[in-house]
């Protein structure tokens, strides 16, 4: 493609002198550019791209895109796009390099704290269930009419809402594929960076809005303007007016606002005579156009709210009522969303695997579980906090559980950059010292504690890894499953049985 054809697709204006220059490839990496290519230089929390024109002039970049403030040199014989916003031009350029996936398909966004997977992942489920082609970008998996996009360790496809680079020509997949709808998670990030800036979202959904991410935006309300940037880009927007800051947003338009919550019956979409439990939910969603018994395979009262939302806006999408009433018991379990692990039949307590990484989610997790089990069991927790990330939420979740857990082991959880035992320092300066806790800095150790002194009726949970199977330690990235380390525990645990019961004959 001619850069005059790629700036006029991408709405860019072409250096004069430029228009005729052939373009191979769009590159922000001037270490993998390869001749041709147009480089974009791309300021990041370590580096500037700009510092590396020259290296990408001398691999043969047919031209550059710089932002139109930088006063630094251009090497001699490169021509250069200056543009408002680097990070604005590259998902514009993307987009048109890819034939503008984005005008191809009908898009929904969604965004917020905690929910954003389970709610993508429930309406995807529910608009293949109703035979409409459609794709699914997010945490867990990114997949096309076709089949799951393989995820590789060492891009940013395993970004909840990927960069530009790979979320085009992803896109573009998709669209080749014959999708109609994209259900896609979109972070702050991805909304403060722009990668989705091309595309023009049918119905942007909200699940709330809590303390997550200080570490990237400072504060929270930089971090809740992020997420309302959304708004901007969205046709319609599906509220969960349960959340005191989504609730303020209903009046931000005249129209296209819809509503939905569990404690109010003056929202669009709401759920009565709730029944709960460890396997799923089921309640009457009262809508502005019908009624319907949902049953939903998803535990939880953020399992009700999470499905209310996919329900809302599968309706606002086309399907109905009674489809989506026939189809919801068929949801696939969500990985790593209070995902029961199998146990042998003489193991007389129950293991869960969650993703609740911050105070709000963790909060939910533990009521949750203490409103579903029975008066005699224990509640045991296992979590840690994320390394070089928000510090300020690890005192809370501390707190969090030494309020509403029976038993806490706290370890590790992607330690990253820092020590292990700072982290958990600063955990711990949020526990009631009279709660039953205890530290174990290996988690796989914690694992293998807390399976191995299981009481009868124990619900064992493990929060802040979910899907992930790995773990992330001195910013390497090394194999860690937990349904693994769950069953060999178990083994571990059954074989020291049997041994104690000989050695007791």
């Amino acid at each position: 493609m001619i850069l005059s054809s790629l700036c006029e697709a991408a709405g860019l204006d072409c250096p004069a002198g430029a228009e005729k220059i052939e373009v191979c490839g769009i590159c922000t990496d001037s270490g993998k550019l390869t001749d041709g290519e147009l480089f974009v230089c791309l300021k990041g929390t370590k580096t500037d791209g700009h510092a590396y024109l020259q290296d990408a002039a001398d691999r043969g970049a047919c031209a550059a895109v710089v932002a139109e403030d930088y006063e630094g040199e251009i090497p001699s014989g490169l021509f250069a796009l200056r543009v408002p916003d680097t990070r604005l031009a590259i998902a514009q350029l993307m987009d048109a390099w890819c034939g503008k996936p984005s005008c191809k398909m009908r898009f929904v966004g969604v965004t917020g704290t905690n929910g954003k997977t389970s709610v993508s992942w429930i309406l995807y489920e529910l608009l293949r269930a109703a035979q409409i082609p459609c794709g699914l970008i997010g945490t867990v998996k990114c997949e096309g009419p076709e089949g799951i996009f393989p995820k590789d360790e060492s891009t940013t496809a395993n970004m909840t809402t990927p960069d530009p680079e790979v979320l085009y020509p992803m896109l573009a997949k998709m669209a080749g594929q014959g999708a109609k709808i994209v259900v896609m998670e979109v972070t702050s990030h991805a909304l403060c960076m722009q990668r989705c800036a091309p595309i023009r979202f049918d119905l942007g959904i909200f699940t709330n809005v809590t303390r997550d991410h200080l570490d990237f935006h400072g504060t929270q309300e930089a971090y809740f303007a992020a997420k309302k940037k959304l708004i901007e880009q969205s046709e319609r927007i599906l509220l969960n007016v349960d959340d005191a800051k989504l609730a303020t947003l209903r009046t931000i338009r005249p129209d296209g606002i819809y509503t939905c919550s569990v404690r109010s019956k003056q929202a669009d979409y709401y759920p009565e005579e709730i029944g709960m439990s460890f396997s799923g939910v089921s309640y009457n969603l009262v809508s502005p156009n019908a009624r319907v018994r949902i049953g939903c395979p998803i535990g939880g009262l953020f399992g009700v709210i999470n499905s209310v939302e996919a329900v809302a806006a599968a309706m606002l999408l086309g399907v109905k009522a009674h489809k989506i009433k026939d189809v919801m018991p068929l949801v696939q379990p969500i990985p790593g969303r209070m995902e029961r692990v199998a146990l042998p039949a003489d193991m007389d307590c129950s293991v869960f695997i969650d993703y609740a990484h911050t105070p709000d989610a963790l909060e939910n997790l533990l009521k949750a579980v203490q409103r579903m089990k029975m008066r005699a069991q224990r509640v045991v927790l296992v979590f840690g906090c994320g390394g070089d990330r928000d510090r300020g939420k690890r005192a809370q979740m501390g707190q969090i559980a030494s309020r509403y857990a029976d038993y806490t082991v706290i370890t590790a959880d992607n330690s990253r950059g820092e020590q292990t035992s700072d982290i958990i320092a600063d955990i711990i300066k949020g526990v009631d010292r009279r709660a039953h806790y205890r530290v174990i800095r290996d988690r796989r150790e914690a694992i293998r504690h807390v399976i191995a002194h299981a009481r009868r009726g124990d619900v064992i949970l493990l929060a802040g890894k979910g899907h992930e199977t790995y773990e992330i330690k001195e910013n390497q990235r090394l194999p860690f499953d937990e349904r693994a380390i769950v069953a060999q525990a178990v083994a571990e645990r059954r074989g020291s049985t049997q041994e104690d019961i000989r050695k007791g004959e």
